[in-house]
């Protein structure tokens, strides 16, 4: 429950008590009587000569019925004391209508009563609810501030946000960045390339003259023509195939992304506009920005939230 809520309470029951056991005063009543101690036992009078004269002036009865109006309005300005604006309110009006009835008389006209503890207690009660009212956005506002500062300050929680967002950054690096490993076999297959290169001339050549020096270069016996042709053939097949391998494992890690890092750094990018949105609230909250800079700021990243999320849907789908 909230402190103006709770002051509210308080402030309602005192008022009651102030009707209903504090002495209110003393003033004269339309049936010449002098009114009780307490304005309850005030009213019951009033209500007792109302019934037993049925038949009475206009003003006497207007009288009797304002101050019994006025005593029911402060009852039930005490009861709503959890609301301490309108509580307030209706019991300041009360003591308004309580007052004005009691100084002028309907007979002897302008009488000045002597007013009891209970009378001047409704009244500052009645004030300090108004008071309590009018100054409760104020409070509202300061305790949330104190609150999310003292929340800013602990330690813990700030490095709770930004561990994730580390993490995620250094992942995708790691994948990135290609192997040592793999530029090894560039120096050990230039030497299979040279027949390749090599091979359309050499077999122009060995239609007219047999190929001695391709075969030195292959470490392979001097043999005829026929049988070396399977020789040929078994170099040229390695060869082709380490250059197939090679190309394809370049070929991912030189001119495409791998999809992965593309999708941590969406995930990444929507983290840190939902911590955003989580701040802008917590001002908002507090009252350091106002409700349309809010609105406008939200609808901005809602909207890029949407665009990300989009676009990591469509890399899942390519992928």
């Amino acid at each position: 429950m909230n402190l103006d809520r709770l002051l509210g309470i308080v402030f309602g029951i005192l008022i009651l008590i102030s009707v209903f056991l504090l002495p209110l005063g003393y003033f004269t009543l339309p049936s010449g009587q002098t009114s009780s101690q307490t304005f309850f036992l005030t009213v019951m009078q009033l209500v007792e000569s109302i019934k037993i004269e049925l038949q009475q002036p206009t003003p006497l009865l207007l009288y009797e019925i304002m101050l019994i109006v006025s005593f029911v309005t402060i009852v039930v300005a005490g009861i709503l004391g959890f609301n301490p604006m309108r509580s307030g309110a209706i019991s300041v009006l009360a003591m308004i209508i309580l007052t004005v009835v009691t100084i002028f008389h309907p007979q002897r006209g302008l009488n000045i009563p002597s007013y009891g503890i209970g009378y001047f207690t409704a009244w500052g009660f009645s004030i300090a609810n108004v008071v309590i009212g009018k100054f409760q956005p104020f409070m509202n506002r300061k305790l949330s501030f104190l609150s999310s500062k003292s929340v800013k300050a602990s330690p813990k929680e700030s490095k709770a946000v930004s561990q994730p967002v580390t993490t995620t950054v250094e992942k995708p690096v790691e994948k990135t960045s290609p192997p040592s490993d793999l530029f090894k076999p560039l120096s050990v297959s230039e030497k299979p390339e040279l027949p390749e290169q090599s091979e359309p001339i050499v077999s122009q050549v060995m239609s007219e003259s047999p190929p001695i020096e391709l075969f030195s270069l292959l470490s392979a016996p001097k043999e005829p023509e026929q049988e070396s042709k399977p020789s040929r053939e078994t170099v040229k097949l390695p060869s082709l195939n380490m250059f197939d391998q090679r190309e394809y494992q370049l070929q991912p890690a030189i001119s495409f992304p791998s999809p992965p890092v593309e999708i941590n750094v969406i995930e990444e990018e929507i983290s840190r506009i939902r911590v955003f949105l989580a701040i802008l609230e917590e001002e908002k909250n507090t009252g350091l920005i106002s409700d349309e800079a809010y609105d406008r700021l939200r609808a901005r990243f809602e909207k890029m939230l949407d665009d990300l999320d989009e676009e990591r849907r469509r890399i899942v789908r390519s992928s």
